[in-house]
């Protein structure tokens, strides 16, 4: 059950376990080729069978090195992430935002 400030941040769910799912997030399932399926952190990592923590932090690098991808991540702020202090919940915790 979502909180009054995470369903005010979330926008989307989960298409497979119907958890929260942020703009940024959405990006994070583009990157990997997904157009027709939106996927929280922890089923996209196990979609691609990699651990969810190193799979942040690669595909935040690959958004950073494309303008198709850096535009709208930068454009997004995540500073009223309710997960934002947790690394293992959002992901914009790799890059401190």
């Amino acid at each position: 059950m979502l909180l009054q400030a995470e369903k005010s941040f979330f926008d989307y769910a989960c298409d497979r376990c119907e958890a929260a799912v942020c703009e940024r997030m959405l990006l994070f399932t583009l990157a990997h080729d997904l157009e027709e399926e939106t996927l929280c952190l922890d089923c996209l990592a196990a979609h691609l069978d990699v651990p969810k923590l190193k799979m942040i932090a690669s595909t935040q690098r690959y958004i950073q090195s494309r303008d198709c991808f850096k535009k709208p991540w930068m454009a997004f702020n995540p500073s009223l992430c309710p997960f934002k202090e947790d690394p293992s919940k959002t992901c914009c915790s790799a890059e401190g935002a």
